[in-house]
C-alpha cells in the first residue's frame, strides 16, 4: 500500500540525522576565550568526536525566550560552529549568562575515516525516552557534499540541487567558512555580523522552490581556492 511520506512519522526506509551529541547548559559571556573581529566573543566547548560535527543550537539570554543559532533579539545574537576538537559559541555580547541547547549531528561523508565515538547527552531533560516512533522525525530526501571553487572576490557563485518533492522543502546547509571549521549558513555581505574576517571567510546561503535548492556563495580576496559544502533536503 502506498502512502504519502509526509504522513509517515518514522520509518527505517528513510534516513534521519545521526545525532552524536546533545548539550544543554549555560556560560558566562564575560568568560570568553577570545575576541574575533573586535566584536564577536568566542567561548570554547571541547568535544571528543575527532572531526567537526554539524551544530544546531538554540540560545537564550533569560532561559525563557529562545532563538536559533545565527539569530538573536534586542540583547544580542549567538552562533555555534565546530572544528575537529571544539564547538565554538560566538556572541555579540560579553556580559550576562547565555543559555544554550545544542544538538550535534554526525557528518557521514566528512572524510574516509569511520572513528568510534561515545554519544554525549548532558541535557537536563529527565525523560527516559530516547526514541519514540510516535513522534515525527525529519526524514532526509537528499544528503550529499560537494567541493566548490572560489568564485573570485566580488562575485557570487551558484550551485543548483534538483529535487522532485513538488514543494519548497526544509533544508540545511553547512560549509567551511574557514578551513577546518564547519559553519551553518550565513550571508549578508557587509551586513553579516558573523563575517568577522571578510577577506578570508566564505558565506553560503540558499533558496528552495518546488523543484530546486539554489545555493549561493562568496568570499573575500584571500578565501581558500575551494571549500566543502554539505547539504540536506528534508521531506518534512
Amino acid at each position: 500500500m502506498s502512502q504519502n511520506v509526509n504522513d509517515v512519522l518514522f520509518s527505517t526506509a528513510f534516513e534521519t540525522d545521526k545525532i552524536c551529541g546533545i548539550y544543554e547548559n549555560s556560560f558566562n559571556a564575560a568568560s570568553y576565550s577570545s575576541v574575533l573581529g573586535g566584536y564577536l566573543y568566542q567561548t570554547v566547548l571541547a568535544h571528543n568526536f575527532t572531526r567537526p560535527v554539524f551544530c544546531d543550537a538554540l540560545f537564550s539570554f533569560d532561559n525563557t525566550n529562545w532563538f536559533p543559532s545565527g539569530q538573536g533579539n534586542s540583547t544580542g545574537s549567538c552562533l555555534a560552529y565546530s572544528d575537529a576538537s571544539n564547538i565554538y559559541f560566538l556572541s555579540t555580547v560579553d556580559t550576562g549568562t547565555i543559555y544554550y541547547k545544542l544538538v550535534c549531528t554526525w557528518i557521514n561523508n566528512y572524510d574516509t575515516t569511520n572513528p568510534l565515538i561515545t554519544f554525549v547527552n548532558n541535557a537536563t531533560n529527565t525523560s527516559k525516552t530516547a526514541f519514540d516512533s510516535r513522534e515525527n522525525y525529519q526524514k532526509i530526501d537528499l544528503s550529499s557534499s560537494v567541493s566548490l571553487s572560489n568564485p573570485g572576490a566580488g562575485n557570487t557563485g551558484t550551485y543548483t540541487i534538483t529535487h522532485s518533492l513538488g514543494y519548497a522543502p526544509n533544508f540545511k546547509l553547512f560549509f567551511n567558512s574557514l578551513s577546518g571549521q564547519v559553519w551553518p549558513s550565513i550571508g549578508g555581505g557587509s551586513g553579516d555580523i558573523w563575517l568577522y574576517n571578510s577577506g578570508s571567510q566564505y558565506e553560503v546561503w540558499g533558496i528552495a522552490n518546488t523543484s530546486t535548492l539554489t545555493v549561493y556563495y562568496d568570499t573575500g580576496t584571500t578565501g581558500a581556492s575551494t571549500f566543502n559544502l554539505w547539504y540536506r533536503v528534508y521531506y518534512d
